[in-house]
């Protein structure tokens, strides 16, 4: 949908590593992707189809209705094997040499092919997706190549499905998926942290101002606000790094630039660039105009670590809209009281018993609630894994909330939980700061008052 600025990049990457022909499936489309599609179509095994009736009568659907719709014409077509991938997702060697019957080869038979999906970390403004060296973020999920001729059932957004069929990771290994994993759209932490020769690339965010722009595509059961993205990226002193060859980077987009010449396409990526754009300003309209609170809620989200300055603006307005702050107490209070349960669990009684008072001055029409839940959950604790959850979690939960009643200038309740969080984190120097601003704070006004 609304791809064209970047379908060439991802056509010409595919083609150059050995993909014999591309199909793309397109809807709800406004920007120029079909011109360009045909322009392709004319000099490369490029072909599209415009799937507006499969994506209405599908919805949520639609993406893997799709997969297998095109997985059984690619089977009619005769061809052996299928990748299904996004627009934003690159099938890549990390020799960047080897093609993808290579991979095939070196990998060796299987029915299904698993690639690590790393999430891209290196953007700018319609950047190039590779450069010598790109920060990544290595998910748990995976993308996958399939056999026709396997015994699938079943076609995922991830992942193929058989109760038959046989997988690889791309180091060549079978994989077995655990028993009670019936999603088998995630690998183990043991496969995650092995070093794999083939990965998919995934482009997620690109530049701040394309990720904005591109939460207007919306999503196909009707939403206006893509509400699948939990906000921008933030990198890391110690993140991983991909490195290219530069000789071989050098070769690969001087084979691009001249993919571009020979389509003749120059005029209309710009053409998706501007409309990127142009898009961008109506997504800054509506994210100024009266929201739902379902969409307030989907875009403080998604808005999440992005630092352009109008963007600030509007993630200002969001956190202090009184619907989100009423949410956020909401969210706040029931840590807090998993928070209590936990320490009362642990034997640290007295901190359990400050949660607890504090809880009910947040709720007191909950008093009884509460203490039905201190008196008889702690039980519960070892078959909850709601309740589980490491004691350090805890008191960031503790320490959020005294940030939270901070912003809301309630600072006797702010001190009383970051007093607590101090208590139990005592190198906390961040905790330790914040406690000595609240009594210099609270003596001020009190002094005032006197």
């Amino acid at each position: 949908k609304d791809e064209c600025a970047y379908l060439s990049e991802w056509v010409h990457h595919h083609l150059y590593f050995g993909v014999d022909s591309i199909h793309v499936a397109i809807n709800a489309t406004n920007d120029s992707s079909i011109n360009l599609l045909e322009c392709l179509s004319k000099r490369y095994p490029v072909s599209y189809s415009v799937e507006d009736e499969l994506a209405v009568s599908t919805a949520s659907g639609f993406q893997a209705a799709a997969y297998q719709q095109m997985a059984a014409q690619a089977k009619e077509e005769g061809f052996s094997h299928v990748l299904m991938l996004d627009i934003d997702e690159f099938w890549t060697p990390l020799d960047f040499k080897s093609s993808i019957k290579d991979a095939v080869r070196q990998i060796g038979q299987s029915d299904v092919y698993l690639f690590h999906w790393l999430f891209h970390q290196t953007e700018s403004e319609f950047s190039r997706c590779f450069q010598s060296e790109i920060s990544i973020h290595q998910n748990p999920q995976f993308k996958c190549l399939f056999s026709l001729d396997s015994p699938y059932e079943r076609i995922g957004i991830h992942n193929v499905y058989g109760s038959k069929l046989s997988y690889k990771t791309s180091d060549g290994h079978s994989y077995r998926f655990r028993k009670n994993d019936s999603n088998r759209a995630q690998l183990d932490r043991d496969a995650i942290l092995k070093p794999m020769p083939f990965v998919v690339l995934h482009r997620l965010y690109r530049s701040q101002m394309e990720y904005v722009s591109l939460l207007l595509r919306g999503r196909a059961k009707g939403d206006k606000i893509k509400d699948n993205r939990t906000g921008y990226y933030v990198n890391r002193a110690n993140m991983e790094v991909l490195r290219i060859d530069e000789a071989l980077l050098k070769s690969y987009y001087q084979s691009y630039g001249e993919f571009i010449l020979k389509s003749g396409i120059q005029d209309l990526i710009l053409d998706g660039q501007n409309y990127v754009k142009e898009r961008y300003q109506n997504a800054l309209a509506l994210f100024q105009s009266d929201l739902s609170f379902r969409d307030t809620k989907v875009l403080h989200t998604a808005l999440r670590n992005i630092t352009l300055p109008e963007i600030r603006k509007i993630q200002l307005k969001l956190r202090d809209d009184p619907r989100m702050v009423a949410e956020e107490k909401r969210e706040h209070f029931e840590k807090l009281r998993n928070a209590t349960l936990f320490l009362n669990s642990v034997g640290q009684k007295e901190y359990a018993r400050k949660l607890l008072k504090m809880l009910t001055s947040i709720a007191p029409s909950k008093k009884k609630t509460i203490f039905y839940w201190v008196t008889y959950c702690p039980s519960l604790l070892g078959k909850s894994s709601r309740y589980n959850a490491k004691k350090g979690q805890h008191i960031d939960a503790i320490r959020n909330a005294a940030l939270f009643f901070e912003r809301t200038k309630d600072y006797p309740r702010a001190l009383v939980l970051m007093s607590i969080a101090y208590d139990l984190r005592p190198e906390g120097k961040f905790i330790e700061k914040k406690v000595a601003l609240y009594m210099s704070m609270l003596q001020k006004a009190q002094s005032a008052d006197s």
